[in-house]
C-alpha cells in the first residue's frame, strides 16, 4: 500500500528513466516515497543538457508492479487504464503530468477521475481524447498496399496507437498477414499465423508497388 503522498518539495533534479511505463511507475515511487517532485522525467534517449542534476531510476519491476496496484486498489482501474493509454500519447511532458495525477489520486481516492475541472486531471483525459480520435481516424482512412501477398501499412501518427489498432485490424484481416509501420515512434505492428506482436523498427524499405498491386 501507498500512503497518501504528504505535501511534496519541487527538486531541482531530472529523473531519468528507461521509456517503458514499469520504468516511469519506478520514478513515481521514488518521488512519493521521498516526498519530492523532479523537475522533470525524461526518457534515458530523450535526454538534453541541462544544469539540472541528473538521477537515473533503475526500473524494478517489484516496486512497478506495488505501485500499480495500488493505484488500482486505492484509486481505481479506471486510473490506471488513463495512466497506461496517456503514457503512450504525444501529450508533452506527460511523465510530470501522470506523476501529478497520481499524487492527486492517492490524496482523493477513486473520486479522482470525476475531477474533471481539476487541471491535474484535465490534462490526462485530454491527451486520452486526443490518442483515441487519432486512432478512431486511423481505423477508417488507413489503407494497405499487397506486396507479393503481404500487406503492409505506413503511418505517421502523432501518438503511439499501434496497441489500440491491433484488435480493429485483426479482426479484419484474420486470415491475412499485415504490417503496419510507425514511421513516427518507429515500430511496426507485425501480425502472422495468427499472431500480433508490436516490435522496434528503425526503419521499412519497401520495394516500388507495381501496377498490378492493388490497395485496399
Amino acid at each position: 500500500m501507498i500512503k497518501p503522498p504528504l505535501p511534496a518539495q519541487t527538486g531541482d533534479t531530472i529523473f531519468l528513466y528507461d521509456g517503458c511505463l514499469e520504468g516511469l511507475l519506478c520514478c513515481v515511487y521514488r518521488a512519493i516515497r521521498q516526498r519530492t517532485d523532479p523537475f522533470d522525467i525524461v526518457a534515458f534517449d530523450e535526454v538534453e543538457p541541462s544544469l539540472y542534476a541528473l538521477e537515473e531510476i533503475a526500473t524494478d519491476l517489484a516496486a512497478a508492479d506495488r505501485v500499480a496496484e495500488a493505484i488500482t486498489s486505492q484509486i481505481s482501474l479506471e486510473a490506471m487504464d488513463l495512466v497506461t493509454t496517456v503514457f503512450l500519447s504525444c501529450l508533452a511532458h506527460r511523465e510530470m503530468a501522470i506523476l501529478r495525477f497520481l499524487r492527486l489520486g492517492f490524496t482523493n481516492g477513486p473520486s479522482t477521475v470525476t475531477l474533471l475541472q481539476h487541471p491535474d486531471v484535465a490534462t490526462l483525459f485530454n491527451a486520452e481524447r486526443h490518442l483515441q480520435r487519432e486512432r478512431h481516424l486511423l481505423t477508417g482512412f488507413l489503407r494497405f498496399a499487397d506486396y507479393d501477398g503481404k500487406l503492409i501499412s505506413v503511418i505517421s501518427p502523432k501518438n503511439q496507437v499501434l496497441p489500440f489498432l491491433a484488435s480493429h485490424f485483426i479482426d479484419r484481416y484474420r486470415c491475412e498477414e499485415f504490417l503496419i509501420y510507425d514511421k513516427t515512434h518507429h515500430s511496426a505492428l507485425v501480425y502472422q499465423k495468427g499472431q500480433a506482436h508490436i516490435l522496434p523498427m528503425e526503419d521499412l524499405i519497401l520495394p516500388e508497388t507495381q501496377p498490378h498491386e492493388q490497395t485496399y
